[in-house]
């Protein structure tokens, strides 16, 4: 079963990538193409940073995805806001609670104790 929290893999690809690619294969190699042309610019805009907040985490997302997923870098209450994502027995944050629960880990991440 193809993993289409969108619904709607067949006219748009999978999750609506910028190539309408359907070949997980295909899609793998140009999410990692995407990821490792923006990684060196995502470090550098985290290395400026002192303390980092929920739009830097948007921010990098975008940096490392644009280039296969238009909605790279969007919050994913605007973008998604009622689907719920799981990836076999993880089941990641609501969109309604996903601003607090990146909050919560950016602060445990910013403090040097």
């Amino acid at each position: 079963m193809t993993f289409d929290p969108f619904g709607d893999f067949e006219t748009r690809g999978y999750l609506r990538n910028l190539a309408q690619e359907k070949d997980p294969a295909i899609v793998r190699r140009l999410e990692h193409a995407s990821f490792t042309t923006g990684i060196d610019d995502g470090f550098a805009a985290l290395q400026k940073k002192k303390v980092l907040a929920y739009s830097d985490v948007l921010s990098t997302h975008k940096t490392l995805f644009e280039a296969i997923y238009p909605w790279a870098g969007q919050d994913r209450a605007q973008t998604a806001p009622n689907i719920a994502v799981s990836r076999g027995d993880v089941l990641f944050a609501h969109p309604k609670y996903l601003q607090n629960a990146i909050g919560h880990a950016l602060k445990l991440g910013n403090d040097p104790n």
